[in-house]
């Protein structure tokens, strides 16, 4: 009986955890995923940014991540307007995705970047998302 009433204990303890952290586990990895959408004529130019910006967290020893390029398929879902170019970081803990938002936020290259980023895609259509796995 006491070792039912332990256990009990510890998983209250662990969804007390859990909850308060959202569900969040700073050990595991997250993806962050970036979608631009070019203005009409800029979809290179999105990209080469883009490009850029990943060799910048190679420079401050980060991991680049993944850069895509949007391509036709028959199985695709059709939109007027879809992402052009989107970039994807995966991130082994909490205090590597912050080193990331830290150069995403701060330095001075990837700023600039952001900056001109923003001449050529669409307005307030750059999107990022957090991904977590989930088990």
């Amino acid at each position: 009986m006491r070792v039912v009433i332990v256990i009990l204990a510890c998983v209250a303890v662990a969804s007390s955890a859990a909850a308060q952290t959202g569900g969040r586990n700073d050990s595991s990895p997250v993806i962050v995923q970036m979608s631009y959408y070019a203005q009409p004529g800029m979809e290179d130019e999105v990209l080469r940014l883009r490009l850029l910006a990943a060799e910048v967290l190679v420079k401050r020893g980060l991991n680049r991540g993944r850069v895509w390029r949007s391509t036709e398929n028959p199985r695709a879902t059709r939109e007027l307007v879809g992402a052009t170019v989107i970039w994807q970081g995966e991130f082994p803990n909490e205090a590597m995705l912050k080193q990331y938002e830290d150069v995403a936020d701060k330095d001075a290259d990837f700023l600039a970047i952001r900056r001109q980023m923003g001449t050529v895609t669409v307005a307030a259509r750059t999107e990022r998302r957090y991904y977590r796995e989930a088990r």
